[in-house]
Formats: C-alpha cells, sequence, structure tokens
C-alpha cells in the first residue's frame, strides 16, 4: 500500500524491519533525491544519516547544500554538528 502512496521512505522502513538492507536502501535513495531536488539538503542528509548509515554521503550533501547556497546556515551548522 506504501509504494502505490509513493511513501517511499515509510516503504524502506518496512525493509528495514524484514532485514532487506539492499531494498531499503533502494527506497532511501529515492527519498534523498526527491529532497534534492527540492534542495532539502538537510533532511536529505539525515536520510542518509539515520536510514542508511553513511555519514560521509551525509556530510557531502550538507556541504553541496552550503556551496549552492540553499538553506546554507543550517547545512553548515548540521555539518560541524555532526563532526563532535
Amino acid at each position: 500500500m506504501y509504494k502505490e502512496l509513493n511513501e517511499d521512505e515509510k516503504v524502506g522502513d518496512l525493509y528495514v524491519i524484514l532485514n532487506d538492507k539492499v531494498k531499503a536502501n533502494k527506497y532511501f535513495e529515492k527519498v534523498i533525491e526527491n529532497y534534492k531536488t527540492n534542495f532539502q539538503y538537510v533532511k536529505a542528509s539525515l536520510v542518509y544519516k539515520n536510514k542508511i548509515g553513511d555519514c560521509s554521503q551525509a556530510q557531502d550533501l550538507l556541504m553541496e547544500g552550503w556551496r549552492a547556497n540553499k538553506d546554507a546556515g543550517k547545512c553548515l551548522n548540521n555539518y560541524f554538528a555532526n563532526t563532535n
């Protein structure tokens, strides 16, 4: 049902519960791309960090948002908060 509603993050969460990380990450990547398309770099980075577990990619996205001047202050703030 969540697939039909395009609730990709929820679909990814369900695949995590089913221990299918490959399929989960496929749906999380869709969420990330959607956020990036809408210049929501902080939200995209949080999916990388909290759902996929890739802090490096999360940091890269935050830097990308800062360089693109899309919510730059929050991107930079989160970037430095993640370095602790």
